[in-house]
């Protein structure tokens, strides 16, 4: 499976049940059930290997004005 990130937002990803390989270009993780991902926002892809279930995080319409 393939998760898009672009520049618009970070993702954050909670792994819910079960394990895979997440990969970002060449850096991997092995990643299981409890535990949370931040990838910074950027025009990628995730990858995701193996058999999870997991919830991907955004603010697709991010904005931030500081005063």
């Amino acid at each position: 499976v393939e998760v898009p990130v672009t520049k618009k937002s970070f993702v954050a990803i909670i792994i819910l049940e079960g394990e895979a390989k997440m990969s970002l270009g060449s850096q991997g993780v092995d990643a299981k059930a409890g535990e949370t991902y931040f990838v910074p926002a950027q025009d990628a892809s995730l990858r995701f290997e193996g058999n999870c279930i997991f919830l991907r995080v955004s603010v697709p319409n991010a904005k931030l004005e500081i005063d």
